[in-house]
């Protein structure tokens, strides 16, 4: 996000997605909130949906509430191997946080904490959604 004239505005494209991923918190943040994973996940992580990727940010859909400023960790597996390497492990700060059901479900809106570290994760990534490459 960025400011202009008093506005925040998103500098990057986000392209809607529909991917299985986990998040888990920060060590730093990881007593603020505790999470209860489903049977066989690992321990203090969440499942949720990744709605949205792009270069500055992602979206996902969640079951458990996080705080906006958490920090938090998110994997994407690779749906074609959900047991290999993850497509994505990216570090986030989550900015803003939207209750969208009576489940309750979240809609968490985060930020990549250092865009240079997961540069070819990402991009390969979303070449692979943009049908570019040898992995489309």
């Amino acid at each position: 996000m960025n400011k202009s004239d008093g506005l925040t505005v998103r500098r990057h494209k986000r392209h809607d997605v529909a991917l299985d991923a986990t998040i888990a918190l920060a060590p730093e943040h990881a007593g603020a909130v505790r999470f209860k994973p489903p049977p066989g996940a690992a321990e203090n992580t969440a499942p949720v949906s990744l709605v949205d990727v792009g270069e500055g940010g992602f979206g996902v859909v969640s079951t458990v509430f996080i705080p906006r400023q958490a920090r938090i960790r998110l994997r994407v597996a690779d749906p074609r191997d959900p047991s290999g390497p993850a497509m994505l492990e990216a570090d986030g700060l989550v900015q803003r946080v939207t209750m969208t059901d009576r489940r309750p479900a979240y809609l968490i809106g985060a930020s990549f904490v250092d865009e240079s570290a997961i540069g070819e994760a990402l991009h390969r990534l979303l070449g692979i959604l943009g049908g570019e490459g040898p992995d489309a």
